[in-house]
């Protein structure tokens, strides 16, 4: 089964920035560095069937030209249980950027375009979030690690998201290993 979707991708400085964070948690809260293998991102969407990866490849430098960087100030940080065992954290954020039409938008085109099937919900801890690690410890132990962050390391810094990734999709199941960015497109 082949997935995709389309995300907004974290500059060189944004995503280092996010890497700190990342780096303690593994180090500090146990969190693992499964995530650590995508880019810190802002998701356009869930993932999807795709049936032609060619064309949606195509149709991803395509649409890339319609995009421009957007920038997202961090507000908090949060986390979330994934099923039973585990779960996740991220970044939460606000943004001028309006997401929303944006990703009514990019489901729109999708549907229009290559005739797919594409979710209309978006995210398991909210649409406004940048997800830092998931699925490698169990939930409480992202809930300590998130409960301990001094908030002021990194609350009201700004974060560029300045290319389009495609998200490639290897097995039905979301996992931290079943998935990976295929392709960055640079919108600057």
């Amino acid at each position: 089964m082949k997935k995709g979707t389309l995300v907004y991708t974290a500059s060189l400085e944004a995503e280092n920035f996010c890497r700190t964070f990342m780096l303690d948690g593994a180090m500090r809260g146990g969190l693992g560095v499964a995530a650590a293998s995508l880019p810190r991102h802002i998701s356009l969407g869930m993932p999807y069937e795709v049936e032609d990866f060619d064309a949606y490849l195509a149709f991803a430098e395509r649409y890339a030209k319609t995009l421009r960087p957007i920038e997202a100030t961090l507000t908090d940080m949060a986390c979330a249980p994934l099923g039973d065992s585990t779960g996740n954290y991220c970044f939460q954020f606000e943004t001028e950027a309006e997401l929303d039409a944006l990703r009514l938008r990019t489901v729109g085109t999708l549907r229009e375009e290559l005739g797919l099937e594409v979710p209309g919900k978006d995210g398991v801890t909210g649409s406004r979030n940048v997800t830092l690690g998931f699925g490698k410890a169990p939930y409480q132990a992202y809930r300590s690690y998130v409960d301990g962050v001094d908030r002021s390391a990194f609350r009201n810094k700004r974060l560029v998201f300045d290319g389009l990734g495609v998200f490639y999709y290897d097995e039905a199941a979301i996992s931290a290993s079943s998935f990976f960015c295929c392709k960055y497109i640079s919108l600057t």
